[in-house]
């Protein structure tokens, strides 16, 4: 089984820096607890935005700054489309993965 992880920040008025330091920290601690071998990001997205239009365009800029990580959102979605591995998903966010139910459950699918 594969453990990925996943991080998703919502849009707020920090700076790029302050931004990048909190998905770092949250990268870093999937990597290090959860022991994700992979680890993607949505560095600025809702809780209720579907899973397939998130992270585009893709904000290059602060994904540079970042280490450990294995894409964006969509990464995710063509690296979950492409294996045949079982997939354990771990999620850090205060909202979790998603809140939008009807997406949840077609990305499940």
């Amino acid at each position: 089984m594969t453990i990925i992880g996943y991080v998703r920040k919502s849009p707020g008025k920090e700076s790029t820096d302050a931004r990048a330091s909190c998905l770092q920290n949250m990268v870093d601690k999937l990597r290090q607890r959860s022991f994700a071998s992979k680890v993607f990001i949505s560095p600025v997205s809702v809780s209720n935005e579907p899973l397939a239009e998130r992270d585009q365009p893709r904000n290059q800029k602060l994904l540079k700054q970042l280490k450990g990580i294995d894409g964006t959102t969509q990464d995710m979605l063509q690296f979950l489309n492409e294996t045949d591995q079982e997939v354990c998903l771990v999620c850090i966010d205060y909202a979790g993965l998603t809140t939008n139910v009807e997406d949840l459950t077609k990305f499940l699918r």
